[in-house]
C-alpha cells in the first residue's frame, strides 16, 4: 500500500487530499502520467498544436492516434467485399423474380413505402401487394440457400427435355450440386470423388449415367439424356484433379493440427 496526493493526479482537487491506494493503483496512475507525457512530445514534435476534437483528421493523423491497426484494416476490408457480395447476389435474386414481385420489393424495402401506398399507385387491394412481396422474399431465400456466388460457377448442364433448367448439374469451383426427376437436391466435393465412370445407354435409349464413387463407399448415379456426349465426365475429372492438385488451405491446416 502507497500514499498518493489526489491533487496531482486530477485538476479538479484543489486542496491536498491524501489517500492509501493499492500498489496497483499506483501504477496504473504512473503509466496514464507517462502516456500523458508521450502525447504532449508527440504535439511538439509534429506541431499538432490544435484541438484533438475538431474531428478534422490532421492532428489526430499527425500524432498517430485514431489509426485503425492492420487487423482493423483487413476486417474492415473483408466487410467492405461480403457487403458488396450480398448486394450483388441479392440484385442477381431480384433479377430472377417476375416483374411485379420485382417492382413491389424494390418499392417496399428500397423505397420504403408502405404495402397500402403500393397498392394505391398500382391501383390493386393491399392484400395482392402482401401476398406478392411474400412470395417474392420466399425466392430470395431459396436463392440464397445454396451459398452459391456467381463467379463461383464453373458450369451448368440442363438435363431436362425442354431445358427450363429445373432438373440439372452445376459445377462450382468445390463440389457439384444436382437435382434429378422427383428426387431431391445433392451435393458433393470434389475431394471426395474416388472414380468416375459412364454407363453408356440401352439400343433406342437416349438416357446414359454417370457413376460417381467417393472414397468412403457411397456412391451416386447422375442419369441424363445424351449424357456421355456432353463431356460432363471429363469436366468432372478436370475438376477433381485440379482440387486434388491444389487442396484448400483450411483444410491442411485441419492436417496440420
Amino acid at each position: 500500500m502507497q500514499t498518493i496526493n489526489l491533487k496531482q493526479y486530477y485538476p479538479f482537487c484543489t486542496s491536498d487530499i491524501f489517500v492509501e491506494v493499492s500498489d496497483e493503483i499506483v501504477e496504473t496512475f504512473l503509466l496514464d502520467k507517462r502516456a500523458e507525457a508521450t502525447r504532449e512530445r508527440k504535439m511538439y514534435r509534429y506541431k499538432a498544436q490544435y484541438s484533438l476534437d475538431c474531428d478534422d483528421g490532421i492532428e489526430k493523423a499527425a500524432i498517430g492516434w485514431a489509426q485503425p491497426s492492420p487487423e482493423e484494416l483487413l476486417m474492415k476490408k473483408e466487410a467492405e467485399q461480403e457487403y458488396r457480395l450480398t448486394l450483388t447476389r441479392l440484385a442477381e435474386a431480384i433479377n430472377h423474380l417476375s416483374e411485379t414481385q420485382a417492382r413491389r420489393i424494390r418499392a417496399r424495402y428500397f423505397l420504403g413505402m408502405k404495402v397500402i401506398e403500393i397498392a394505391a399507385i398500382e391501383g390493386v387491394i393491399p392484400s395482392c401487394v402482401s401476398t406478392s412481396i411474400r412470395a417474392g422474399l420466399k425466392n430470395i431465400r431459396k436463392y440464397f440457400v445454396p451459398g452459391i456466388y456467381s463467379f463461383d460457377i464453373v458450369g451448368f448442364l440442363d438435363t431436362t427435355l425442354l431445358k427450363t433448367g429445373r432438373e440439372g448439374y452445376l459445377f462450382t469451383v468445390d463440389g457439384v450440386y444436382y437435382k434429378e426427376f422427383l428426387e431431391k437436391p445433392g451435393h458433393f466435393l470434389y475431394n471426395d470423388v474416388a472414380k468416375t465412370e459412364i454407363i453408356l445407354p440401352k439400343p433406342k435409349d437416349n438416357e446414359s449415367t454417370l457413376e460417381i464413387r467417393f472414397q468412403n463407399g457411397r456412391w451416386v448415379r447422375l442419369v441424363g439424356y445424351s449424357l456421355y456426349k456432353t463431356g460432363a465426365q471429363e469436366l468432372l475429372d478436370a475438376l477433381c484433379e485440379i482440387a486434388a492438385r491444389y487442396p484448400d488451405e483450411d483444410d491442411e491446416d485441419e492436417d496440420e493440427e
